[in-house]
């Protein structure tokens, strides 16, 4: 069995221990992980809008088969999904270089670091 090292990845990817840790931090977050393979999976930019659709259809189908739980509204979640990515989870996934967000266009795109994070969630999941 051929077992891959840190090393072999750093050398691979050029990150050092801290890029390693940063990626983990960032990717820790399910809503966070979920938005980034979002993206990845659509590779090409879309709206904070169109990424927090898609985001809650995802993690509403994985956890509920399509349902909405609580009192909100799809709607109601939709927009707090959108709130949160735009404030609190593209800001962090952009500083990691997994996606590019332009605040004044609302537009996500993926970043210089997104294979690598792909690479990296493959690896661990």
């Amino acid at each position: 069995m051929n077992e891959s090292t840190v090393a072999d990845h750093s050398e691979k990817t050029g990150l050092d221990a801290d890029g390693w840790n940063e990626l983990f931090d960032v990717l820790v977050a399910d809503c966070r992980r979920k938005a980034f393979l979002e993206l990845a999976d659509f590779g090409a930019p879309l709206s904070v809008d169109e990424l927090a659709q898609r985001v809650f259809e995802r993690r509403d189908w994985d956890a509920n088969g399509g349902q909405t739980q609580g009192d909100e509204s799809p709607t109601e979640r939709i927009q707090r999904l959108r709130i949160e990515l735009y404030h609190v989870h593209l800001p962090k996934l952009a500083a990691a270089n997994l996606v590019t967000f332009d605040h004044e266009t609302g537009r996500v795109s993926p970043g210089e670091r997104t294979d690598i994070g792909v690479d990296f969630l493959d690896e661990l999941l």
